[in-house]
């Protein structure tokens, strides 16, 4: 029976040596697998970290370009504002205008019509009366025309 024994030892010892050697073998390619795992990896973590640079200056030119804009969007709404102001002034100027082109009309139907009823011939009192009524504006120019 002692024979059977180391027999079946020498057996189980070459069974281990075998198991142990591909064991080995499993090991070597498990080893490998894993290096290329943490190259992989690597490489990986290296195209996140450019693509984190290349997110951050992508962020840096929107940003660059959103502050264009609005300095362009300021500079529009100012020249806007400024062109509004002045069409206010000359829609301003144009009603006065238009104002005093009334009250001139309003004044020489009013002297045509003293003019019919009175006749050709004003005295210089007449002609000062005259003079006062027309609108303010226009009673400087009138009265360095008028003889005195």
């Amino acid at each position: 029976m002692v024979r059977f024994l180391l027999a079946a030892a020498v057996v189980f010892a070459l069974f281990s040596v075998g198991f142990g050697f591909f064991n080995r073998s499993k090991l070597a390619n498990l080893s490998q697998e894993l290096g290329e795992a943490l190259q992989r990896t690597q490489q990986s973590q290296d195209q996140v970290k450019d693509l984190q640079v290349t997110l951050k200056q992508t962020e840096e030119r929107l940003t660059t370009q959103e502050k264009l804009t609005q300095q362009e969007r300021d500079n529009r709404n100012t020249e806007f504002n400024a062109t509004k102001a002045k069409l206010n002034q000359v829609t301003d100027q144009l009603n006065a205008r238009d104002n005093e082109n009334k009250a001139l009309t309003a004044a020489l139907t009013e002297a045509a019509g003293r003019e019919r009823s009175t006749g050709p011939g004003l005295t210089a009192g007449q002609r000062g009366r005259r003079v006062e009524s027309a609108p303010p504006s226009f009673q400087g120019q009138n009265e360095s025309l008028s003889p005195a």
